[in-house]
This record gives C-alpha cells, structure tokens and sequence, in this order.
C-alpha cells in the first residue's frame, strides 16, 4: 500500500518531466527539420541557376535564348514568382513568365542586392522588401560570368516567403497548436502566417509596441544563435492574445541571418 502511494505521489512529477521533455525534442525536432527544408531548397536554386548562368555565359545579349533559359528554371522553380536576367547595369532585361514581361527595362542597380552582387560576383540573398512586381519578396540573385571572366550580369529568383515556407511548413506542422516564424537580423519579420506581418520591423512598427515582451524577446533571440523565451502576443488565426513559449535557431544564407522561431500556444494571457 506504501509503494503505491508512493508510485501515486510520484507520477504526476514524472508526467510532467516527460511533458517538459517532449516539448523540447518538438520543438528541437521542427527547428531541425524547418532549417533543413530552407537549406535544401537554396541548394537547389543554386544548382538550377549555376547550370543555367553557364548556359548563358556568353549568349547574355541574345534575348529569345535568354527567355528559353529563364521559362525553363521557372518551370522547374515553382516556388518561384518569376525569373529575370538583370544586365550589368541593375537593368532587368527579360523576365519569365509571360505575367511579369512588362517589368522589362525596369532598374532595380538601386537594390541592395542588385549591388551586391555586382560588387562581389557571388550568389547574394536580399532582405525582405516590397519588389517592383509590388510583393513583399526575398530575391536571390545569380551572378553570370562569361568565358572570359567578366562580369555578364545574374540571374534573379523573386520569391514571395508565405510561398517559399508554407511549401514544407504545412507537412511539418500539420495542425498542432504551434507556429513558426522568421525574423531576420534587423528584425524585420521575413514570415509569419499571418501574412499582414511580413515586412514589419519589430523594433519600429507601431503594431508590437503594445508588447514589450515581444520587443525584448527578439532582441534575446537576435543576440543568441539558439536559445528559448517567452512573450505575450496574438495568435496568426483567431487573433486571440497568448502567452507563447518560443525557442529558436539561426540559419546562414548567402550574407544573410534568418532567425527561426517555434511557438507553441497553450496558454491564455490574462
């Protein structure tokens, strides 16, 4: 009779070490697998567009061949809004599909990471901001080099982020009470389901003063590669206010900083 009180007395601590623990290899778990699906998915943008960028090294000037190579990595792209060849001046040149043809001729040298890759002649990944198609969009550009080493201009991928992670979050998360979104280093929020987020600066937008908790915890998350936190804020669906358990981790891309953060949503702020 002892030993079984004992066993009664002790169970509701050993639930709870296994609750504890469960969270954590779920939330260690998504994060694993959310970053894998990010890196795997670069991976094969820049295989498609090396292989592409070589096709073109020295046929940059010959347009129908340029919008042969472009239809083709679209289709092969879905994830991706559109395809353009940007010259060595910012200027888009051509652009697949057929949609966004009328955004031919427009400079975008002003761009970030337009300039960047002119300067560096690598593979750059831009922040979040709204693009010439008007999308709030991440664009990676390509840099194209010719047979003589010269710089002949890149290849662009617009690439609208509720696209890019719903593709894999919805298998991952299927429908558990958690949500997954990503900052970047200046805290402008790169995706979020809720979608009016995306673009927003956490330390700027008017939207998240009411919650100093929130500000604070991104500041933690932004100092940390990984760690865990807690803030009040509404959920992306029902808007309703909860009190958020995150934990988080950092992936590198092409000279930019995403931060990965799982909430789970499980209780009710007062």
């Amino acid at each position: 009779m002892k030993f079984r009180n004992l066993l009664m007395a002790a169970l509701p601590v050993f639930l709870s070490s296994c609750m504890s623990n469960y969270s954590e290899m779920t939330a260690t778990g998504t994060l694993s697998e959310v970053k894998k699906n990010v890196n795997e998915k670069f991976e094969k943008f820049q295989t498609d567009m090396s292989s592409a960028a070589a096709k073109l090294s020295d046929r940059t000037a010959k347009t129908e061949e340029v919008r042969s190579v472009l239809a083709s990595l679209k289709e092969k792209n879905t994830l991706v809004v559109d395809c353009s060849f940007v010259n060595p001046k910012g200027i888009m040149m051509v652009v697949e599909p057929p949609k966004y043809k009328r955004f031919e001729g427009s400079n975008i040298s002003a761009q970030e990471q337009v300039a960047r890759v002119i300067k560096t002649q690598k593979p750059v990944l831009s922040s979040i901001f709204r693009s010439v198609e008007g999308y709030y969009s991440f664009d990676f550009e390509y840099p194209v080099i010719n047979k003589s080493g010269s710089y002949a201009g890149s290849l662009s991928f617009l690439v609208k982020p509720e696209i890019f992670f719903r593709s894999f979050l919805d298998r991952i998360i299927r429908d558990r009470p958690v949500e997954v979104w990503v900052m970047d280093r200046n805290g402008i929020i790169v995706y979020d389901r809720d979608r009016g987020q995306i673009g927003r600066n956490v330390f700027k937008d008017d939207m998240y003063k009411p919650f100093p908790a929130l500000v604070k915890a991104c500041r933690l998350i932004l100092g940390k590669p990984e760690g865990t936190t807690e803030y009040e804020f509404y959920t992306a669906m029902t808007k309703e206010k909860v009190l958020k358990k995150a934990s988080w981790t950092t992936v590198q891309l092409y000279g930019v900083e995403w931060k990965i953060v799982y909430v789970e949503l499980n209780t009710v702020a007062q």
